[in-house]
């Protein structure tokens, strides 16, 4: 557990953005504790490597973990062997997971980290989904539509990571998604025809 000066700086630590999900709590508490220690940066690392390590043999560890019925003794050893080179507020993070019986909770609440980390350094995601790769040309135009929009989507000192990811499913057109789902705009085909869809059915 944390010591009790520690949660004192804990609770002066104000987070970035605000999750509001159990997972989203768990992750903005390690997130004040990793920042309160001033072992952020090595703590996502952390956490990064323990996603890579809970994504090998096609998820075997995810499954472990999300059985119920382990003991006290097995969740303790897991986080253990799990976190061994891990930081001390992921170590005592992974602790209380293994004690609270939540460590389902984990591929969830890394993916929660993610987030607060891209707001804590003053990044926006954007993701692009097309039915094909688009050209260079065209995703710098987005970019920069992006960057000068009125919205105010990115800081002055903020920083765009533009990702286009193919999905044959929107059949054409685009769908942008800032900040997993945070903003989204769907200029989709697929979206024209189920709106059309929708209107012709009010229309019977």
């Amino acid at each position: 557990m944390f010591s009790v000066s520690a949660k004192r700086f804990q609770s002066a630590v104000k987070a970035p953005i605000q999750l509001f999900n159990l997972e989203g709590v768990y992750a903005t508490s390690l997130y004040k504790a990793a920042v309160s220690l001033k072992q952020y940066d090595a703590s996502y690392k952390s956490l990064e490597a323990i996603k890579s390590s809970l994504s090998k043999d096609n998820g075997k560890l995810i499954k472990f973990i999300s059985n119920p019925t382990l003991t006290l003794v097995e969740r303790t050893a897991f986080v253990k062997a799990l976190g061994t080179s891990a930081t001390a507020p992921v170590s005592n993070f992974l602790s209380i997971l293994a004690e609270n019986n939540r460590l389902n909770l984990l591929p969830t609440i890394i993916n929660d980290f993610e987030k607060l980390n891209l707001a804590h350094n003053n990044i926006v995601n954007c993701k692009v989904y097309s039915v094909e790769a688009l050209p260079s040309k065209i995703l710098k135009r987005i970019e920069k539509a992006i960057q000068t929009s009125k919205k105010d989507i990115i800081k002055p000192n903020g920083k765009l990571v533009l990702e286009n990811e193919i999905r044959p499913e929107i059949l054409g057109g685009l769908i942008l998604e800032v900040n997993d789902g945070e903003k989204i705009v769907d200029l989709s085909i697929a979206s024209k025809v189920t709106k059309l869809n929708n209107v012709l059915n009010e229309s019977i």
